[in-house]
């Protein structure tokens, strides 16, 4: 095998499986609370409820994660060129960069929860539902701050491992609190159990970083040596990437609005098929994240030839995982809802949407490893801004509005057309990947 294959593989595993863990957490609400109970209002109503309240997490975490890719981007190569004191410099920066960015999201979702849930749906009952998840799960948002800025930075530095075994015991938590509270206190039992879930993962990340004594834990004399023309560089970077970040999750964030009008079942199965897409989808977040270390890494030893030979060899293995991707999840969402025991018209609908997930899957693949893995990574931002954010607000919001609710279409061809955009800009990142101008040096 490849030595690119297996670096690609020993950080890809963790990282997948971290990715695969959180998501997990996720889908077991879904699943849980997707079991018809008429007492505790559990069902298509309640999946509807927690799909929309985790948009306010789903903003709040993609835009987050946008200021954390500069940290990324910097450590990467910090890492490689051997700047350790620069690293834990960025810790610092970062954790208060986070704590400061919780705020906002916090108090709108204890102080706002019934506008913002209203926003995506019209639905009484999934409103009410909404309204008292989203009120206890909002506490999970400075943890989950907290825990970001070490799982990002311990990615740089090679050492995912550590965040996939924090992540696998929120995992177990998370599992066995929702048997033991979904079925007495309904959607209000699964947001107390990934509250705690959230805690147990950060408490015993911390836990592991002390014990091995990770080089990322700063001591606290070093916050004297960060001054201003660090945080400007540090922010040069984070900007840009937040700026991408959070016009693309608005943008989704929308199109999901647009979801909700088409009705509460239709809006149920595209959060099941999208919770069950997630589950695979996490084998190309891990070859991503991998590649965006590798790459600055080496840009960081300023091998431009290496960065080179291992794109090329990772954009044709993406062929192999996109082939792979599909059969799996085609054959693994009959059994899923089966075993979730949904309703005939919730499994039919959510049929069809898998099929649209199987097509889109390979433009938004391949579009997520040019932007995020390679060209954000090598520091070419601006292109990535542009690519991205163009045909999403200008083509994919408005065909998906139309189509939702001007002539409404079927859900599963509404669910194709709201994802024109990665159609669209799949050639423009090819030539741009040819081209070779993405390779920059930014530390």
């Amino acid at each position: 095998m490849s030595s690119i294959y297996k670096r690609i593989l020993y950080l890809a595993i963790p990282i997948t499986i971290e990715n695969l863990v959180y998501n997990f957490i996720n889908f077991v609400d879904i699943f849980m609370v997707g079991k018809p109970d008429e007492i505790l209002h559990l069902g298509p109503a309640a999946i509807s409820a927690l799909g929309v309240s985790n948009q306010v997490f789903f903003i709040f975490i993609i835009s987050l994660f946008g200021l954390m890719s500069g940290a990324n981007v910097l450590a990467s190569q910090y890492y490689g060129a051997r700047e350790d004191s620069n690293l834990r410099k960025l810790v610092l920066v970062f954790l208060l960069t986070s704590l400061v960015y919780v705020l906002p999201f916090f108090l709108g979702s204890t102080f706002f929860t019934k506008r913002i849930i209203s926003f995506y749906t019209n639905d009484s009952l999934v409103i009410k539902l909404g309204i008292d998840y989203l009120k206890i799960v909002a506490w999970t948002f400075p943890l989950t701050g907290i825990g970001m800025v070490f799982s990002i930075l311990l990615r740089s530095i090679n050492l995912p491992k550590y965040t996939l075994y924090a992540s696998i015991v929120g995992l177990l938590v998370n599992v066995s609190l929702n048997t033991v509270l979904i079925p007495i206190y309904g959607v209000k039992g699964a947001a107390v159990a990934t509250i705690i879930a959230r805690l147990s993962n950060l408490v015993f990340l911390m836990f592991i970083l002390f014990k091995k004594k990770v080089k990322l834990i700063p001591n606290i004399g070093e916050i004297k040596t960060i001054n201003i023309s660090f945080v400007k560089k540090c922010y040069a970077v984070s900007l840009l990437t937040f700026v991408h970040e959070i016009l693309w999750v608005l943008a989704i964030s929308l199109k999901a609005s647009f979801y909700g009008k088409l009705g509460v079942n239709e809006f149920s199965s595209i959060q099941i098929a999208n919770n069950i897409n997630s589950l695979l989808f996490t084998m190309f977040v891990g070859v991503t994240a991998a590649t965006s270390v590798i790459v600055g890494n080496e840009i960081g030893n300023d091998n431009k030839e290496k960065v080179i030979e291992y794109t090329n060899k990772i954009v044709r293995l993406f062929i192999f995982l996109i082939i792979i991707i599909v059969i799996l999840l085609n054959i693994s969402a009959p059994v899923v809802l089966r075993f979730m025991k949904v309703p005939e018209n919730i499994y039919i609908l959510t049929r069809s949407i898998i099929y649209s997930v199987s097509f889109t899957t390979i433009f938004s693949s391949y579009t997520m490893l040019f932007l995020v893995g390679i060209f954000r990574a090598g520091g070419d931002l601006k292109f990535s801004i542009l690519i991205e954010i163009i045909p999403l607000w200008f083509v994919a919001v408005p065909i998906t509005y139309y189509f939702s609710t001007v002539y409404p279409l079927p859900v599963y061809l509404v669910y194709i057309v709201s994802y024109a955009d990665e159609i669209i800009k799949l050639i423009p990142c090819i030539i741009r990947y040819r081209s070779y101008k993405w390779i920059r040096k930014v530390i």
